[in-house]
Formats: C-alpha cells, structure tokens, sequence
C-alpha cells in the first residue's frame, strides 16, 4: 500500500476490497487482480471458498466489479495449486463464473517466472478476460525466454 501510494499517487485507493462499493467504483479499461492465495495453495489448508478467514471468498468481490463496471480487459491471478486442489473445482467454479458475464472471452495457463527472466521459479495461474467485442483472437500468453 505504502509503495502504490508514495509512487504512484491514485486518485483513489480502496484498502478493503470487500467493502468497495462495484457500482460507483470508477470505470477502467484494464483490471489487474489477485486474490488471496492461501485459501487454495497446496502449502496451505486447501478449504478454498471455504477458507475460515472468508478469503476464498474475495474472489467474488474480484468479479462483481469486472460484471458492474466491464473492463475492456482482465487479468487475474493465482497460486497454480488453485488447478489442482479439490480434483480442480475451484478452478472450474472460478472460470466458469467468468465465462458466465457473457461478453469475455477467458484465457487460461500457468506461467512460470523461471521461464520469463526472473530468478526464482513462481508458478502462477492466470485469467485473461478480452471482451468479445474487442478480442481479435491473437491473444497469447508469452513463451518462455
């Protein structure tokens, strides 16, 4: 919080997600989202929307804004445990609900940032939604380095 405000100075900041109000939160063209991982990392409990904490659930609240306020573009992000845990339900339960807006497309693959120049290895899964209108169908997620 401390960097984003000192480096980049928004308009406004919203320090809790889940009290956000989705309906006058302003419009933008792309939305960048990550959702607690903790709730379906395989280094964790694996409860998923289950989640004690209620962080699974955040990725609802992730949603209901790209539903009220429609980016032209998404980008989410995750632990690629959250593939694998539960048999993939939550992984399914999540595309699915993004493909239910209606007017994305949804793309999906695990990246490794070994595989990108950064000297660690972090794989991610992520979620690009292209509304359809605005998708030319050469979406592609980077090959390795």
């Amino acid at each position: 919080k401390q960097t984003i405000l000192e480096n980049f100075r928004p308009r406004k900041f919203f320090d809790d997600v889940t009290k956000r109000d989705n309906a006058t939160t302003p419009r933008t063209d792309l939305y960048v989202a990550g959702f607690p991982c903790q709730p379906f990392s395989t280094a964790g409990l694996m409860k998923g929307f289950a989640d004690a904490r209620g962080r699974g659930e955040i990725f609802w609240h992730v949603r209901d804004y790209i539903d009220k306020r429609r980016p032209r573009v998404f980008v989410l992000e995750n632990v690629s445990g959250l593939k694998k845990i539960s048999g993939g339900q939550y992984f399914r339960a999540i595309h699915e609900a993004l493909l239910q807006l209606g007017t994305y497309n949804v793309y999906t693959d695990i990246v490794d940032t070994k595989d990108h120049g950064l000297p660690h290895s972090r794989r991610r899964i992520y979620f690009v939604g292209i509304q359809s209108i605005w998708d030319d169908q050469t979406f592609a997620f980077p090959e390795p380095v």
